[in-house]
């Protein structure tokens, strides 16, 4: 997301293709010149979670979206690590050097 993948995804993109840039983990993308879009007619758009949960009831209608596709088995959970709330900063330095290929989960009952 971001920086590390913007210019591969622009390289990717087919004739009339669209790229959706939403979020910015690897820092923001770099500029472009838009003769780029232009040669190959790409069109690019972007967006932040936040701008999507701005009143109570938008969090909880997206929320409990989330939850019944989760429960109903279409969306799937990565659980990749579960550790103990004690190694909290293993758990910071997996996510840092994103050593992580899903959700970390501390364990506050240990």
């Amino acid at each position: 997301m971001g920086k590390s993948t913007f210019q591969s995804s622009l390289e990717a993109a087919v004739i009339h293709g669209h790229v959706v840039n939403f979020g910015s983990t690897s820092g923001s993308a770099d500029t472009i010149m838009t003769d780029v879009l232009r040669t190959r007619s790409i069109t690019v758009s972007g967006g932040s979670l936040i701008n999507f949960i701005t009143t109570r009831e938008d969090l909880l209608r997206r929320a409990n979206d989330v939850l019944n596709a989760i429960l109903e088995g279409w969306l799937k959970l990565r659980i990749d690590h579960v550790l103990p709330l004690a190694e909290a900063e293993k758990a910071h330095q997996l996510l840092e050097s994103r050593q992580s290929r899903g959700k970390i989960v501390l364990n506050v009952s240990e």
